[in-house]
């Protein structure tokens, strides 16, 4: 909305309650002061399981956007402007590799080793 003439940014108003949290029902001009996703799927009745893993991915997420936002704010960038990203650097390098891979044209053993490969950067 910053960056752009004609995008505004809007949210729906939320209560944090102790018992979690209860949507207001009214769209306020401004954007969020956090993501509700989690949440949200929690209130869909997605398997605790599930809600627990996405707690412990957005936890990952936040820990690699603070870093980003420490380097940003060193190079005189307000860390408040820094977009929280889908992946992390790391798993981003997973991803760009696997796009540049020719699934249909590895054999049965490059597959493998490639599989090795992404395996061992996660360590």
């Amino acid at each position: 909305a910053e960056r752009l003439a004609g995008v505004k940014n809007f949210q729906v108003t939320v209560s944090d309650t102790p018992a979690g949290i209860v949507f207001l029902r009214k769209v306020a001009p401004g954007a969020a002061s956090r993501s509700y996703g989690i949440e949200v799927a929690k209130l869909a009745g997605l398997p605790p399981a599930l809600i627990s893993r996405a707690r412990e991915v957005l936890a990952e997420h936040q820990r690699a956007q603070q870093l980003l936002g420490a380097t940003m704010a060193s190079a005189d960038e307000s860390p408040a402007r820094v977009q929280l990203t889908m992946f992390t650097p790391l798993s981003q390098k997973i991803v760009d590799r696997l796009r540049a891979v020719e699934v249909d044209k590895l054999t049965p053993l490059e597959a493998l080793n490639l599989l090795h490969e992404l395996k061992q950067s996660l360590n």
